[in-house]
């Protein structure tokens, strides 16, 4: 096959991803970028046909690790995504001989105890209603990024005594839905950002998004990534001005957030490992277990306070 087949190829694939199998614009756009990035590399090395694609995608790893200093879990799911369109093409890759091991795979996920959390919200201007929302519903819900900026208006109701609400969250992975939970008090300060939005008669429907952008549009990925960047970054200036060490800016992210609320509901409140699981959106328990050993320390404290 020739490379200036494959963006023809490409453009089929995203379309039978979208129209037949129904994927999820997120899933669809991992695939686009993954295989977008290959292309982009055969054109640069002028390479104009895929006699050996095994030998080429061999080069094509080294050139992300040593020139674009990815990581190994990075690699293997860009090079996952181009054999799975490859094999659409019916052309088959033994990743077997690509797939690198991950070091960091078993390593305890990155996480923020709430004095933490606390310290990043002390960061956010006291008139900044939207963005000390976001923060605190992603902590407060373990939502991936994209199933927060995914809300409208009517996926939060009340339940029947009032002091929880229950969110209809269609999911980032698969276009599935679920149901989670948010405490009274963010869903009071959801309601608190949504009359500064509206108090000047600005009229807005019930499946109007959640969380806008300034110009009254849905908020994007990207924007609250950016966000949740720029607290970390003040809470960290904030640090050096009270001589303490820095650490917010290579920590805080969306994703440790939901990592936050997910070791403070099996550590700290010690809630059952599959009640997590359901909260998470986790297709698999092994993926949730992974949490469950990061609060080792703790467990070696509260033997040691044992009365034998």
């Amino acid at each position: 096959m020739e490379v200036k087949e494959l963006e023809e190829k490409l453009e089929e694939y995203l379309d039978e991803l979208e129209y037949i199998k129904n994927l999820s614009p997120q899933t669809i756009k991992n695939y686009n970028a993954s295989i977008g990035k290959f292309i982009k590399y055969l054109k640069k090395e002028k390479i104009e046909k895929l006699d050996n694609l095994l030998n080429i995608l061999k080069k094509y790893i080294i050139y992300l690790k040593k020139n674009k200093k990815n990581l190994q879990s990075s690699i293997n799911t860009h090079i996952t995504n181009i054999a799975i369109f490859f094999n659409h093409l019916d052309i088959s890759i033994n990743t077997k001989k690509l797939i690198g091991k991950d070091k960091n795979k078993n390593k305890p996920p990155k996480y923020l105890e709430s004095e933490e959390i606390d310290e990043i919200i002390a960061t956010i201007p006291k008139n900044n209603i939207r963005d000390k929302t976001i923060i605190l519903t992603l902590y407060h819900t373990g939502l991936r990024v994209s199933e927060l900026t995914n809300l409208n208006k009517n996926d939060i109701k009340p339940t029947d005594n009032f002091k929880v609400f229950k969110i209809n969250v269609k999911e980032g992975k698969g276009g599935k839905y679920r149901i989670t939970f948010l405490d009274k008090q963010t869903y009071e300060l959801i309601q608190k950002m949504i009359y500064k939005r509206t108090r000047k008669g600005r009229s807005e429907s019930e499946n109007a998004p959640l969380f806008q952008s300034n110009k009254m549009q849905r908020i994007s990925v990207r924007s609250i990534q950016t966000l949740v960047k720029k607290y970390a970054i003040i809470a960290d200036k904030k640090r050096i001005e009270n001589g303490l060490e820095t650490k917010f800016e290579d920590l805080l992210s969306p994703h440790t957030l939901r990592h936050s609320y997910t070791i403070n509901l099996l550590n700290n409140n010690n809630k059952p490992i599959n009640m997590v699981q359901k909260l998470l959106g986790h297709s698999s328990i092994q993926t949730t277990q992974i949490y469950s050993n990061v609060g080792i320390d703790k467990i070696k404290d509260d033997y040691q306070n044992v009365n034998w």
